[in-house]
């Protein structure tokens, strides 16, 4: 029945701005403690600030959910809270609406829209660029937002997954390669990266099953997958995004700027086609198609 609720939530409210959001207040407390951490301290490893940091936002972001659904009473109604704020299906639907809303206006306005969505800088984004960085940034959050949360919620109900969701945080706002983050945001990065490690795999194979059931190419897809992975810096982003790529038959990744300096990344997938405004619609309904695979085990067990 509970999950019946979240369903309901998710579909028709998704992520509400009036109600308070589980990663605002480990965004508000990661900032809080980073700030204490880098003041007095100048005669500590940069190293350990980041792992403190890592264990204080981690601890806490698993045992305030495991403590407050100890309390007598409310437990349903916090399981419904944290397991319909944990998933980012709507809100990810949205976002990718709303920037293909936006292509059909100008592309000032979708560069601004995407900025919301990626960390890349956008201002100077072409359409062809725009298009490929929500495609992408669908992908990856098909697992970091959706299969990632749902697999640690099966796998250890929602302090586990609140755990997830923290250091999905952490690695958001401390995990990047520059000079302020190296080695402050290490530990969050290398956690972050060992708990998407299976759920990554598991989107890549998902994306791929979804597509070939919408008509898309699934065995170009996990030709992809297979092939253009690990070609990602990253060790999990590259098997949703490459999955996707070959599934529509574009190609994902080049490079981009970050934080002022440009990066080069691996191209994932083969350029067959220019991308195409419809390419966000596509990768949309593949990722809709992906969620509802990950959400049947979770409905079986709440019936079970």
């Amino acid at each position: 029945m509970r999950m019946l609720v979240v369903l309901g939530l998710e579909v028709f409210l998704g992520d509400p701005r009036w109600l308070r959001h589980p990663v605002e207040v480990m965004g508000a407390l990661i900032t809080a403690v980073e700030r204490g951490l880098t003041r007095g301290t100048a005669w500590m490893p940069m190293k350990f600030k980041g792992f403190l940091l890592l264990v204080l936002v981690g601890g806490a972001g698993y045992l305030v959910p495991w403590w407050l659904m100890s309390l007598p009473g409310g437990h349903d109604l916090l399981w419904t809270y944290f397991v319909w704020t944990g998933l980012g299906i709507h809100s990810l639907y949205r976002h990718g609406g709303e920037i293909l809303a936006a292509l059909k206006k100008s592309d000032v306005e979708a560069r601004e829209k995407l900025s919301f969505m990626v960390s890349r800088e956008t201002g100077e984004l072409d359409t062809t660029a725009v298009i490929r960085a929500t495609v992408e940034s669908l992908a990856e959050n098909t697992s970091d937002g959706v299969i990632a949360p749902i697999f640690y919620l099966i796998l250890g109900g929602v302090p586990l997954m609140m755990l997830y969701k923290a250091v999905n945080t952490l690695d958001a706002m401390v995990g990047y390669k520059n000079e302020r983050y190296r080695d402050f945001g290490f530990a969050s990065a290398r956690m972050d990266d060992l708990m998407n490690l299976i759920p990554a795999r598991i989107t890549g194979l998902v994306l791929v099953l979804s597509a070939a059931l919408l008509g898309h190419d699934g065995q170009g897809a996990f030709k992809a997958m297979i092939r253009d992975a690990r070609k990602h810096e990253s060790p999990n982003a590259g098997y949703p995004e490459a999955a996707m790529a070959g599934a529509l038959g574009v190609a994902l990744g080049g490079p981009g700027t970050y934080h002022g300096a440009v990066k080069v990344k691996a191209w994932l997938g083969e350029p067959w086609r220019e991308m195409e405004a419809a390419d966000i619609g596509r990768a949309q309904r593949i990722m809709i198609l992906a969620s509802v695979f990950a959400l049947i085990p979770l409905i079986l067990l709440e019936v079970v």
